[in-house]
């Protein structure tokens, strides 16, 4: 991870208590894993915004 942080703590961050269900849903959300995900290569726009 660019910012440092690693796995389980971006996990927990996000509300999820291990790794295998954070990866299904952000699998769900981009429609790659966090591993294959690059922001330079994949354009999307946030899925979760506040606006």
């Amino acid at each position: 991870m660019s910012d440092g942080l690693s796995m389980s703590s971006v996990c927990s961050r996000c509300g999820f208590n291990d790794y295998s269900s954070f990866v299904r849903a952000f699998k769900k959300v981009y429609g790659v894993s966090p591993s294959n995900y690059n922001p330079t290569i994949h354009n999307f726009e946030n899925p979760i915004s506040d606006t």
